[in-house]
């Protein structure tokens, strides 16, 4: 099982792996006491000092309750509710499934069967604890004697506990269960296994395979946390995570996988959008890098990548990242930056925007459109974050197609929100013959 995760709390030196070395080096030395409850109670208080539970969790209260349930499992989680003690439960919160975790990983999930079908402390939870168990040293032929404990009502969610630590290289015995035992609930909980290759390889097999029963393939389809983690695998390709989430988002797969890739490179180590922004990285650097880290991406498509990476750095600096669409032509190098205006150059300062607009032939009819979506796409949210002074910039900016283009999203955004009259005020002032058309055969008849 490995350090709780809640254990993973940065020290002041901000190194989380001291963190969790130091939770383990002070919960393996303490022994037990001779009166583990009274040892709790002081356990307890020196841990609540200050703000009532925001510290991270005390090792010593978690190796008390995991030596009192050594001694008498159904003990300890009835003194935390015995409701003497507000204390008791909020340690037993913050604690207690740490401590049962532990003790179910060192005896076997069968030693937690003492609190299945029990009016518990956080009977609900620890029946969770129980499954993730069994799941991580499974046996089959057990499932229907463990299952027969639990309230129909919580089956789904301790089905997909057990799926969730279930491991990757018995993963064909898991279908198996589900097929035989009809519950598909059992694949809903593969998104909390280590995420893998081999696990996602497994699931598009599974998904394929016509003799799998439609419910048990449905069940990993609707799984959002595993599809999440497919994103993540950069050791597939592009196209095999496409195909996994094609049903999700259609073909706009791809592209959103592309950009989640370049996204989190830039994310990984040194933060290259700052460099960039600071003038101490160029795009050649950083292409450089994002190259090396998406080899197979790189190979393949290389132009796709730099418009990515274009993608990327435009909010960052919309002059210098035209350096990455260099060699394209020039209709394709001015749609390619207004479908970044649309897509990109979000929520970010709007004379940035402003800046990348710019840069784009204005009068032109090819491109037209496009100016006009990217100022569409903007306008909402740039109203929501800063009000009446995104109108007030709007009207402040010289006359010409980019303020015409501004009134005439901000007011589309007032008319979805009901605020005609406001709409009507900001298209009075647009001089654009062409929006003004648009807007009357928008709202014509509807208003």
């Amino acid at each position: 099982m490995g350090t709780p995760a809640a254990t993973q709390k940065e020290t002041p030196d901000g190194n989380p792996q001291l963190a969790a070395k130091e939770f383990e080096r002070r919960f393996s030395a303490l022994a037990a006491p001779a009166d583990i409850p009274a040892a709790l109670e002081d356990a307890m208080r020196e841990w609540a000092t200050g703000e009532f539970g925001a510290g991270p969790p005390s090792p010593e209260v978690t190796k008390l309750l995991y030596l009192w349930m050594e001694q008498d499992l159904l003990a300890a989680f009835r003194w935390a509710g015995s409701g003497k003690s507000k204390l008791n439960e909020e340690a037993f919160t913050r604690h207690g499934m740490l401590a049962f975790a532990r003790f179910l990983e060192s005896k076997g999930w069968r030693a937690g069967l003492q609190v299945m079908g029990q009016s518990v402390f956080d009977g609900f939870y620890a029946k969770l604890q129980v499954a993730r168990a069994f799941g991580a040293n499974p046996d089959p032929t057990a499932y229907a004697e463990l299952a027969k404990l639990v309230d129909g009502g919580n089956r789904q969610y301790f089905d997909a506990a057990i799926g969730s630590s279930w491991p990757v290289a018995r993963l064909n015995e898991l279908l198996k269960l589900a097929t035989e035992e009809k519950r598909p609930g059992l694949l809903t909980g593969l998104g909390g296994t280590m995420p893998s290759a081999d696990l996602a390889r497994w699931v598009w097999r599974v998904m394929g395979d016509d003799t799998v029963p439609e419910d048990l393939r449905a069940a990993l389809r609707s799984n959002q946390d595993f599809m999440t983690k497919i994103l993540q695998q950069r050791d597939l390709s592009i196209e095999e995570r496409a195909n996994f989430l094609k049903e999700r988002m259609g073909d706009s797969a791809p592209e959103f996988i592309a950009g989640h890739d370049v996204n989190d490179v830039l994310n990984e180590g040194r933060d290259w959008r700052y460099a960039f922004r600071r003038g101490e990285a160029g795009v050649e650097e950083i292409l450089a890098v994002v190259s090396k880290r998406l080899p197979a991406f790189a190979a393949e498509d290389p132009a796709e990548l730099r418009k990515h990476v274009y993608f990327q750095l435009v909010e960052e600096d919309p002059v210098k990242a035209q350096e990455l669409l260099k060699g394209l032509g020039e209709e394709d190098r001015y749609k390619l930056m207004l479908e970044a205006g649309s897509h990109s150059l979000k929520n970010i300062d709007p004379d940035i925007f402003l800046k990348a607009m710019s840069l784009v032939p204005a009068d032109s009819p090819e491109l037209w459109q496009g100016r006009l979506d990217a100022w569409l796409s903007n306008s909402s949210l740039n109203y929501e974050r800063m009000g009446d002074g995104y109108t007030a910039w709007i009207r402040g900016l010289p006359a010409g197609p980019d303020r015409d283009m501004g009134l005439y999203g901000l007011a589309t955004s007032f008319s979805e929100e009901g605020q005609d009259d406001s709409a009507k005020e900001l298209i009075d002032e647009v001089k654009d013959p062409k929006l003004r058309e648009l807007w009357a055969s928008a709202t014509q008849g509807g208003k």
